[in-house]
């Protein structure tokens, strides 16, 4: 019977040390929009494997936000429309937008498509994950972190 309960422990470990070393490369692909070489190169128009994988890069200077926007948002931040960027908040790898709700009317947001685009932000709105209407030049949305039926919208103009 101990044989057997230290069969479970050790059993038990394998599974969580495999569990990290996969997170881990799975967390490594997910934060290559985050890393700064990456980001530094796709602005600068330096094309390399990594920056191919990005649609853009979005810069919120109040926030020290800059990263990567990708295709998947479990990834990282996604255009959903030309003018919707949805993101994570909360507490995970890839929660770029957990200090969105920190934002002030007027701040300063940047996006690096082919060139950069300057805007600050006009609104700032809770809505329900039902009813999002989009009213701003750009938009950016994530989850409340109190109630994740519920989304913060923030609208920016372009200046």
């Amino acid at each position: 019977m101990r044989i057997g309960k230290i069969l479970i422990v050790f059993s038990f470990i394998g599974i969580i040390i495999t569990i990290t070393i996969l997170s881990k490369s799975v967390y490594d692909d997910y934060v290559y929009a985050n890393k700064y070489d990456v980001v530094y190169n796709y602005i600068n128009k330096i094309d390399t494997e990594e920056t191919k994988k990005l649609s853009g890069v979005l810069e919120i200077p109040s926030i020290n936000l800059k990263t990567g926007i990708v295709s998947n948002v479990d990834e990282g931040l996604v255009f959903v429309t030309d003018k919707l960027i949805a993101g994570h908040s909360g507490n995970c790898k890839v929660c770029y937008f957990d200090n969105l709700d920190k934002l002030e009317l007027g701040d300063n947001v940047y996006l690096y498509i082919d060139k950069e685009i300057e805007y600050k932000v006009d609104s700032i709105k809770e809505v329900d994950k039902s009813r999002v209407y989009i009213n701003g030049d750009l938009n950016l949305i994530t989850c409340k972190k109190t109630d994740k039926d519920r989304r913060l919208l923030i609208s920016l103009v372009k200046i």
